[in-house]
């Protein structure tokens, strides 16, 4: 029979991780990573809209209604925490 390897079988740390993070802690990291991607994306939007020039019209529109609804969601969760 075949053993199929891990990626972690040569690694001598592994067994050592004697803690995993908690329930808590995973969610307190997502919703930190999922503010850093909204608010590039935002920052990504505004630049897309200062160059709007570039940009088809219906582009451009969606951008804004993209921009506003992310904006709006931000103020919503940062209210919150």
């Amino acid at each position: 029979m075949m053993r199929l390897r891990n990626k972690h079988d040569n690694d001598q740390e592994w067994d050592k991780i004697k803690e995993y993070p908690t329930q808590e802690e995973i969610i307190a990291f997502n919703r930190k990573e999922n503010s850093n991607k909204r608010k590039e994306r935002i920052t990504f939007l505004q630049q897309q809209i200062a160059a709007g020039d570039r940009l088809d019209g219906y582009v451009l529109e969606g951008h804004r209604e993209e921009l506003k609804r992310l904006e709006e969601e931000d103020e919503r969760l940062n209210k919150t925490d």
